[in-house]
């Protein structure tokens, strides 16, 4: 079984542990996160390893690393992921043996997809995205990397995401449209036409509220 050790230790490095270790997935040997955040010697009952040492802890270990860093901000869930693939070690994706993706699905590197998300036919998805439980991604859609799909999202076919976006609760894409990088789409929201880059849509159906091009997405 693949080592593994995931960097984070909020939220959804323990539920993506709990996960892991359930379905016996890979072989869980640690975690680690930035030296000015590790208070402790331990993590969800495993060694929480300051990141500027894992080499030096496990010098002869195989292991891959999966970024668990959630979605409080994109921009530095995508800055970790940059930062541990720049530093050579090999990523692991974390495909739940309970959701449905399709074999005909190309997936880059550290990606989540929890259970009950659904995967149809011909997507191609890059690096470092969420997919959390009973999200729907349709037939021969384009994800890019770095983004986060809530409970129930539904993107509809031929769809084009692209990097670093936000797609709340229970909201919706239509068929073969554009969603561009770092829109946010809120909870519950329609998107009927193509969005803008770094804007915030509400709404049934979702109107552009606001841009977020210089802070980025943080929720």
């Amino acid at each position: 079984m693949v080592k593994l050790v995931i960097f984070g230790i909020g939220d959804l490095a323990r539920l993506l542990s709990h996960y892991v270790q359930q379905e016996q997935a890979y072989d869980l040997i640690a975690y680690t996160a930035d030296q000015q955040y590790c208070l402790s010697d331990d993590f969800a009952n495993k060694p929480l390893i300051a990141y500027q040492n894992l080499r030096a802890h496990f010098p002869d270990s195989d292991f891959k690393v999966l970024v668990a860093v959630g979605y409080q901000s994109l921009r530095a869930k995508a800055c970790v992921f940059e930062r541990v693939k720049g530093d050579g070690y090999p990523l692991a994706n974390f495909i739940s043996s309970n959701a449905t993706v399709d074999p005909t699905t190309t997936i880059g590197n550290n990606n989540i997809v929890f259970p009950g998300a659904h995967v149809e036919p011909f997507v191609r998805i890059g690096d470092n995205n969420i997919m959390w439980n009973q999200s729907h991604i349709c037939h021969d859609s384009h994800i890019g990397s770095h983004n986060f799909f809530a409970a129930k999202v539904l993107v509809g076919g031929k769809v084009t995401v692209g990097n670093g976006c936000f797609l709340g609760f229970n909201s919706s894409v239509l068929q073969e449209l554009d969603v561009a990088d770092e829109t946010l789409l809120g909870a519950g929201g329609i998107l009927v036409n193509s969005s803008q880059k770094h804007t915030q849509y509400l709404g049934l159906p979702a109107k552009a509220i606001k841009s977020h091009k210089q802070t980025g997405i943080t929720v």
